[in-house]
C-alpha cells in the first residue's frame, strides 16, 4: 500500500512513468466499470480514454495520495453520467423483452445512481463511506440506493422465475 501512494506521490509531482505505471494497474478496474454501464466496447473504452485524459489534466489537485482509487473512480462515473445524459440514456426506462433474465440485465434496468451504488459496493468492493464520497452522497443515501437497488434486482429475479 506504501509503495502505492509513494507512486501516486510522484504523479501528482508530474512524474509521467508514476503516472502511467497508475493507470496500468488499474485500467481492468476502471474498463470494469464502463462496461458495466454501457455494455459496448466502444463506449467503454471512449468513457475510459476519457478518463484517462482528466486524471492526467488533474492528478497535481488531488490532495490525499491514499484517496487515489476514490477520486480516479470518481472520475470515472462522472465521465459515464455525461456519457449517458449526452447519448440521451440516462433515466431511460427499460422494458424487459426477454424471457430470460440474468444479473447483469437486472443491474442495467436500475436507475442510474444505484447502479453506480450496486456496481462500487459489489464488483468494487468499496465501502459505503468511500461510495459516499464517489458519488457525493452521504451513507445514509448510499444505503437506502443499495437496499432499493437489492430488493428491485430481487423483484426482477422473482417475476422472471415464478412459473
Amino acid at each position: 500500500m506504501q509503495n502505492n501512494i509513494d507512486v501516486v506521490k510522484k504523479a501528482i509531482k508530474g512524474s509521467r512513468r508514476a503516472y502511467y505505471s497508475l493507470i496500468r494497474e488499474y485500467t481492468p478496474y476502471l474498463y470494469k466499470i464502463a462496461f458495466l454501464h454501457t455494455k459496448y466496447e466502444e463506449d467503454a473504452n471512449r468513457i475510459f480514454e476519457e478518463t484517462i485524459y482528466n486524471s492526467f489534466k488533474n492528478i497535481h489537485k488531488l490532495k490525499r495520495p491514499d484517496k487515489f482509487k476514490i477520486w480516479i473512480t470518481r472520475i470515472l462515473i462522472n465521465e459515464i453520467d455525461y456519457f449517458l445524459e449526452s447519448i440521451g440514456m440516462v433515466e431511460q426506462e427499460l422494458e424487459i423483452i426477454e424471457s430470460n433474465i440474468d444479473l447483469y440485465k437486472c443491474i442495467d434496468i436500475l436507475e442510474t445512481k444505484i447502479k453506480s451504488v450496486i456496481i462500487l459496493r459489489y464488483y468494487c468492493k468499496f465501502k459505503v463511506e468511500e461510495i459516499g464520497e464517489i458519488l457525493d452522497l452521504n451513507q445514509s443515501t448510499v444505503d437506502t440506493y443499495t437496499r432499493r437497488g437489492l430488493k428491485e434486482m430481487k423483484e426482477l429475479l422473482k417475476e422472471e422465475y415464478v412459473c
